[in-house]
């Protein structure tokens, strides 16, 4: 059943037809990430598209109180604290390294849902980079 499905409260039958929403939209929404970590990578002019496609994962537009980005993040740490190969103690440790929150999704999503590598290789380079200009 879904992650983020409840009971027992008013507006829950709302909150869990968006849920179920979200559920199969969820190809939809792991290709709006790929497409958005790109034009990241990229530094895609305009920026306003950049902003919006971000807006869209971040924002609750359905008003079920439920952003996409949320459930669609969500979605992934079950896939990884379902995976044999991923340790719990290596999901929690991602506070520490959030930048391998995508490789770790990776290592443990089936190959339909994958993100695609070259675009986690070019993303890597960006955050180097980002990070060398943050420590001068």
């Amino acid at each position: 059943m879904a992650i983020s499905v409840v009971e027992g409260f008013e507006g829950a039958e709302a909150h869990n037809k968006a849920v179920r929403k979200l559920e199969e939209d969820t190809p939809k929404l792991l290709r709006h990430l790929q497409q958005l970590l790109l034009w990241i990578c990229e530094k895609h002019r305009p920026v306003e598209e950049i902003r919006n496609a971000f807006n869209k994962l971040s924002l609750d537009t359905s008003g079920a109180g439920l952003p996409s980005g949320h459930f669609l993040s969500g979605h992934m740490v079950r896939v990884m604290d379902k995976s044999a190969s991923i340790p719990k103690k290596q999901i929690i440790d991602l506070v520490k390294r959030p930048f391998d929150f995508f490789d770790m999704y990776n290592l443990a999503a089936e190959e339909n849902e994958k993100l695609e590598n070259s675009l986690l290789k070019r993303l890597r380079v960006v955050v180097d980079e980002l990070s060398e200009h943050g420590q001068r």
